[in-house]
């Protein structure tokens, strides 16, 4: 009987009337929507209304729930994504020098086509909200919180992009909490040190050096809005989809969490095909998918032909996911435009996953328990590539420059080599073993904002200027002062030494010119 009237005053004290919540996540990648898509259906069952200005709608046919709304805004964002962000920037060099230009200066030129539509107009102008949930990476949309005075959720769907941490008030710094397109994370010699020090430089002074730009953009809609670095401050919590394992274990103020694995659902029966292919291999599978924004058909005809051949001369069958129908393909190779791609993941028969290093697929290939192969592209796949290869679970390598050979022992290796499996299991193990599930924690954070506002959790290192977090104030009086200091001691030293050396002078050359003088 106590524990009934205990749990029945938790209810009550923790009780919260439904919310009007609305959700705007602008990018135009299904691998950054999906995690939205947990969140709502639990939001949704405890009786909150949604709305949801996305690009890929979890209810296309208009299917919804009565309390979630879905603004379809992908189309003209899709078409815009897929002409400028060229898929033929990839590689280490073209991403540090054009990549990151476009990943600055494309997001808020698709918010601002967003903002545009009247559908988007009607619903962050006409309706009420209580709350609202923001996509970390797209600083733009922080326009909402100067529309609607309630509390602000930033939601990252990658680990700490550019202005995240300092957003939360959470540490950065460029080698040991790295932002998410750092290229080297681990067992770096010096020289690789300045390099990811200059990057992590470059790529910040980019990023902020378009605030200007942006908010530009946003006055064109609504001429009184303050500046983005002003709107900034009104975030009440942040929530990164990674684990902290993931993100070098960066410690975080109250106000944000880490909610890694948080869209990972029960596996689900495999088609037909798909099933049979699987349980009829004999040496196993092998499975290679690049994600959403890289199409295989864009790769150098070298580049293909070299893989084909490799899986040509290995026992293990392969599903390779392909945008295109592909010719002369060697008989233990099947493609697919689409494969269940995390059901696929689960089944005992598979051998290794090679990916692009996409951070969905990565939480996708530990719950499974699967090694893998990396060879990022873009963004932050470099850094889940170190992550995998520190932790033992895969390897990693350059699609720049991988040679037939390379390629080939990466594959074998990581398939006989048991430790690999074994170290993958262990990792899954340890990202599981938390207090709470990923969704649990999100959720109460959510009412909590929803009940209490988020300023009482935030840092005092939020949003703070460098000079301002430095103190570079302090520093300076304190290097004036130092200066000050030895200038005074050595305009006393040179003053004291010019007087004995007169005094010197006078004893030892005019004294005896006077004796003389005498005698």
């Amino acid at each position: 009987m106590p524990a009934l009237r205990f749990l029945l005053f938790l209810t009550i004290a923790f009780k919260i009337d439904a919310a009007k919540i609305l959700t705007v996540a602008p990018l135009p990648s299904l691998s950054h929507q999906i995690i939205y898509r947990p969140i709502h259906d639990e939001l949704i069952r405890r009786g909150h209304e949604v709305t949801f200005i996305t690009t890929n709608p979890a209810y296309p046919n208009g299917d919804a729930p009565k309390n979630l709304r879905e603004i379809d805004v992908g189309p003209a964002s899709y078409d815009m994504w897929t002409k400028e962000f060229n898929v033929n920037v990839f590689g280490k060099k073209d991403f540090l020098t054009k990549g990151v230009n476009k990943t600055v200066h494309l997001p808020p030129k698709i918010f601002g086509m967003q903002l545009a539509m009247e559908k988007v107009k009607e619903v962050i102008e006409d309706n009420h909200y209580d709350l609202l949930i923001l996509q970390g990476w797209f600083r733009a949309t922080m326009l909402l919180s100067h529309l609607h005075k309630v509390p602000v959720v930033k939601i990252s769907s990658f680990t700490m992009m550019y202005d995240n941490a300092l957003t939360a008030g959470a540490p950065s710094h460029p080698l040991y909490h790295p932002n998410s397109f750092q290229q080297r994370a681990y067992n770096l010699t010096w020289w690789e040190q300045i390099q990811e020090v200059y990057n992590s430089l470059s790529v910040e002074y980019k990023f902020y050096n378009n605030e200007d730009e942006e908010t530009a953009m946003l006055r064109r809609f609504y001429p009184d809005i303050p500046d983005l670095n002003v709107l900034n401050d009104n975030v009440d919590m942040l929530h990164v989809n990674a684990h902290p394992m993931w993100d070098k274990n960066r410690p975080m103020p109250p106000n944000a969490e880490y909610i890694g694995f948080i869209h990972q659902k029960p596996p689900k029966p495999l088609p037909k095909d798909i099933q049979e292919y699987m349980d009829s291999s004999e040496s196993g599978v092998i499975y290679m998918s690049f994600g959403t924004n890289i199409p295989p058909s864009k790769l150098p005809q070298n580049v293909k032909r070299m893989f084909l051949k490799v899986f040509s001369e290995l026992p293990y069958d392969v599903l390779w996911k392909f945008d295109e129908d592909l010719p002369d393909l060697p008989q233990n190779v099947k493609i697919s435009k689409w494969f269940p791609q995390s059901d696929i993941f689960r089944h005992p028969n598979l051998k290794l996953i090679i990916t692009q290093g996409g951070l969905q697929t990565a939480e996708e290939a530990i719950m499974a328990g699967v090694p893998v192969v990396c060879m990022p592209f873009l963004g932050d796949q470099w850094l889940n590539g170190e992550n995998f290869v520190h932790h033992g679970v895969g390897k990693m390598l350059d699609i720049e420059t991988v040679t037939e050979e390379e390629f080939r022992d990466a594959i074998v290796t990581v398939i006989t080599d048991e430790r690999y499996r074994t170290r993958m299991s262990r990792l899954r193990e340890l990202v599981l073993d938390r207090p709470l599930p990923p969704l649990a924690r999100v959720l109460w954070a959510l009412e909590h904002a929803l009940r209490h506002g988020g300023r009482h959790l935030r840092s005092p290192a939020a949003n703070l200027p460098a000079r301002r977090y430095y103190e570079l104030n302090l520093l300076a009086i304190c290097i004036t002062a130092a200066l000050t200091l030895v200038s005074i001691l050595g305009f006393a030293v040179y003053y004291l030494t010019k007087k004995l050396l007169r005094m010197f002078y006078i004893r030892f050359s005019v004294k005896p010119i006077i004796t003389k003088y005498y005698n």
